[in-house]
């Protein structure tokens, strides 16, 4: 009866009961067709001939299904959907003794993720003290007390963390099947060697979203004409997860709830292999790691390539055998922390990138040939077992690398000047404090200073740090893994990147960092974090105080805003006397005034208090006059209304999909705001409404015209605030809105034919972070705990300064790279240059920010800045 309640039906909650019972109803079936064809198998051949023979003879438990029995169709005929492939393994894991099934996360929409590991009995009667020996290897005080001749190696398959790739998951199915249901010498050997525990789908959005678009325009004749419908995903395609963000980018962020249930994981099991597949383009081959040799890691350990190049003798072994060609060490580098084959390369493991080129649906036609699914399934079932080999042949050299990273790691942490680092986030508490939370899940130890203590910084001054401080030691047991996120590198070996070349986490958080020499006394620290003041004002009063530089401002004024109160945003700072005590509030402070009540005669003071309650790492400041101390009171003109925010994206083909889900991530799950995610053709239609906002985060919409710009203007001339960002100022330029710095051409030089991708690589700026100085005054820097802001940059377009002179909120500092790559020619075109500019058009205005402020979802320290563009346009009138 619950589904026939509509407002039931369409809740989160709903949505993972019907997955929940169409999975049951699929297991109960496959359960009845083994149970009538036990004797029979129409569809056992076609999963097995796709085994490569270098597994030897496999003869398989009869009474259980394959893939291809359980679901009905050939494996490749067709894509299986999520719950299909959640329903095989949980059916698998009920029916055998070798397979448990353990749930780790559910997905933004609500969907399963988990584990099928797979062992002998043997290995499932100690499993404990398997899963302790490897998690003592990562501590170099006790490792060498484990005995690795007789441990199994614990091997981490993970499958399908694009959605559009889906040779990866369909595979996971056969590997896990053959695991569990084989029989045979190659079986034996590795369940008496190892511990495998499959990721069949580890982004179940992208892949519903990819598999249902493909079944959608499937034909009973495949069509493999790359100009098929089932080819040409529409926007924002299968890649992504539920918000449009790459989950492979997010092993260190986490930002997803994919990813953190799969870290959590990760270091309860601390595998030593983890094999990550993917597909790559259809015109493409097959590759396997070693990637491009000068462009690994330079934390990780020189014998993680080593055993790399070991196994990928295995892999070619596999893939001649069956006829595939493939290639190594060039295109695919092992840099970016946050991937899936380098995040375990700084934690001792071994990870393992195999791309395949992809048919993209079930068939497709490229360079190379038909690409088909079954086709891919087959190449990544090769690999996937001589991965399986590779560990059994190498267990006791795998199990001793993690052994051997963390005695390197501390040896060198030793050896180091530095014994930590102290880190300040001004009167952010709760930044600070989701800082030390992500470093907690990384495993990186952390304190707070207790009381005030005087230390010896790398300069060799004695400082004070202030209580709450965040103590991080250098020498500790994570210090290869902390060194790598921490690191600020502005050179390289090799300038060319597949990915970014910068992510310093303490930048990203716009954290104060100092190195120190020594540590503050024990005695000093503790790990109880600083509290935060919440909760809202007692005592008498005719107004309620939110200091804008609180962490949760922003959500709060959406929050108060939606129950109807009208919020008021001071362009000026100003003193007042509040029911804690004298305080000072800065430009951006917001106030709720109370109303008054006929039937009362007097101010309705608890209606407004019972809905600011609900408060959450915020502080309301009531007062009782409205005079202030020092400053503006409350009937100045000095105080501007701000409007219930009524907030638009635009998506669609031609937007950057990771901008915009990084945009409608931060407005929808951070701040709690209502998103209406606007298709690109639909904005002329669309600017008739009354859009507080409209954000245009990234790329060039596809199909815009002068009949866009007109309707833009029309609507920005109404009072809108239009937030551009990143690349999209590119657009806002070619409309007259703003202007950029053209680039000097340099004089004509004749260069090598075979230079010129690499020429090309080096002249862009594939992702580094910048210094910006903000105009503290202006609103779109109000909030801010000082001037200086680190900002992220993914591209070589600059914006020249506004004609008006206070219409400049953000310049370049001096010397501008923080991190990462950037040529000198480029360097050069950071001076005079603007990182944001207002430019006011009618009653609107257009903010522009040169860079992404919210990339990824963990720039927190930068953050506001977004907040501030599309939550304070009113108040940036025209001066």
């Amino acid at each position: 009866m619950l589904f026939a309640d509509r407002r039931f039906a369409r809740t989160p909650r709903a949505r993972v009961l019907l997955g929940h019972l169409l999975m049951a109803w699929t297991v109960l079936l496959a359960w009845a067709v083994g149970f009538m064809g036990a004797t029979t198998s129409t569809a056992r051949a076609d999963d097995l001939d796709l085994l490569p023979g270098l597994v030897g003879a496999i003869e398989c438990d009869r009474s259980i299904l394959t893939p291809s029995e359980f679901i009905g169709f050939e494996m490749g005929e067709r894509h299986w959907q999520h719950h299909q492939v959640i329903a095989y393994m949980h059916y698998l894991a009920d029916r055998s003794s070798r397979a448990r099934w353990e749930s780790y996360a559910e997905s933004h929409q609500g969907r399963e993720l988990g584990y099928l590991t797979i062992a002998s009995q043997g290995h499932w009667r100690r499993m404990d003290r398997i899963r302790a020996a490897h998690r003592q290897l990562a501590d170099p005080t006790s490792s060498a007390e484990v005995d690795i001749a007789a441990l199994p190696a614990i091997v981490l398959m993970g499958y399908g963390v694009h959605g559009d790739e889906p040779s990866a998951t369909h595979v996971s199915l056969i590997v896990a099947h053959l695991l569990v249901a084989g029989r045979g010498e190659w079986v034996n050997r590795v369940l008496d060697q190892l511990v495998i525990r499959i990721d069949p789908c580890l982004n179940p959005d992208g892949f519903e979203r990819f598999s249902s678009w493909s079944n959608t325009f499937r034909g009973r004749h495949p069509s493999n004409e790359p100009w098929d419908r089932e080819h040409r995903q529409a926007w924002p395609g299968g890649r992504v997860n539920g918000y449009w963000f790459d989950l492979n980018r997010d092993w260190f962020p986490l930002v997803h709830p994919e990813s953190q249930g799969r870290l959590r994981q990760y270091h309860q099991w601390r595998p030593v292999l983890v094999l990550d597949y993917h597909e790559m383009g259809t015109d493409s081959t097959y590759f396997f790691q070693p990637g491009e040799p000068r462009r690994t890691n330079p934390f990780a350990p020189a014998s993680t390539q080593e055993l790399t190049r070991r196994l990928a003798n295995y892999h070619a072994a596999a893939l001649d055998a069956i006829g595939t060609r493939y290639f190594t060490e060039e295109r695919f580098d092992d840099f970016y922390p946050g991937k899936g084959s380098t995040y375990p390369d700084l934690k001792g493991a071994v990870g393992i990138l195999f791309e395949q080129s992809s048919a993209r649906g079930v068939m497709q036609q490229g360079a190379q040939g038909d690409r088909t699914l079954r086709g891919n399934v087959r190449n990544q079932l090769a690999t996937s077992c001589s991965s399986l080999t590779g560990a059994v042949e190498l267990r006791t050299e795998l199990l001793d690398h993690v052994r051997q990273s963390y005695l390197e790691a501390r040896d060198s942490a030793e050896a180091a000047h530095l014994h930590g680092y102290a880190f300040s986030a001004g009167n952010d508490v709760m930044r600070l404090r989701r800082f030390a939370e992500l470093l907690g899940e990384h495993e990186i130890q952390s304190s707070y200073v207790r009381e005030a203590v005087s230390v010896t910084s790398e300069a060799g001054a004695s400082i004070e740090l202030p209580p709450g401080t965040l103590i991080v030691p250098a020498r500790q047991p994570e210090s290869r893994f902390m060194n790598a996120v921490f690191d600020r590198s502005t050179e390289f070996e090799e300038n060319a990147f597949y990915d970014v070349s910068a992510w310093a986490l303490p930048l990203a958080y716009g954290l104060e960092q100092v190195n120190l020499l020594e540590l503050p006394g024990a005695e000093t620290l503790t790990n109880e974090p600083p509290g935060l003041l919440e909760g809202v004002g007692t005592g008498p009063a005719v107004a309620f105080l939110l200091p804008w530089d609180q962490e949760g401002a922003a959500a709060e004024l959406i929050r108060v805003s939606g129950l109807g109160w009208e919020v008021q945003v001071a362009s000026e700072s100003f003193e007042a006397t509040t029911s804690d005590g004298h305080r000072s509030f800065g430009a951006g402070s917001l106030a709720v005034f109370p109303r008054w009540d006929e039937e009362l005669g007097a101010l309705d003071v608890e209606s407004l208090r019972r809905d600011l309650e609900p408060a959450m790492g915020v502080r309301w400041y009531a007062v009782a006059t409205g005079l202030t101390d020092v400053g503006i009171d409350w009937g100045s003109g000095a105080w501007r209304p701000l409007p219930q925010p009524r907030i638009a994206i635009v998506v669609g083909d031609g937007t950057d999909r990771y901008a915009s889900g990084a945009a409608w991530h931060r407005l929808d799950a951070r701040l709690g705001a209502q998103v209406t995610l606007i298709d690109s053709s639909d904005l002329r239609a669309a600017c008739q409404e009354d859009w507080t906002t409209i954000v245009l985060a990234g790329g060039t919409p596809a199909g815009w015209g002068p009949a866009e710009r007109e309707s833009l203007d029309s609507w920005l001339a109404r009072g809108g605030t239009l937030v551009v960002l990143g690349d999209a100022n590119g657009w806002a330029a070619a409309q007259g809105w703003l202007s950029v710095k053209p680039r000097e051409e340099p004089p004509f030089e004749r260069r090598p034919y075979a230079q010129a991708a690499n020429d090309r690589a080096l002249q862009a700026i594939a992702g580094a972070i910048v210094e910006a100085r903000f105009d503290l005054t202006h609103p779109l820097a109000w909030g801010l705990q000082g001037e200086s802001v680190a900002l992220f940059r993914d591209h070589t377009l600059f914006l020249a300064p506004s004609g008006n002179p206070y219409s400049t909120p953000a310049v370049y500092a001096d010397t501008p790279v923080s991190a990462g790559y950037v040529s000198s020619e480029n360097r050069d075109r950071f001076g005079g240059a603007a990182a944001a500019v207002v430019v006011h058009r009618g009653a609107g205005r257009i903010v522009a920010i040169a860079e992404q402020p919210i990339y990824r979802g963990f720039f927190d320290g930068s953050a506001r800045i977004f907040d501030n563009a599309v939550l304070l346009g009113p108040a940036m009138k025209s001066p």
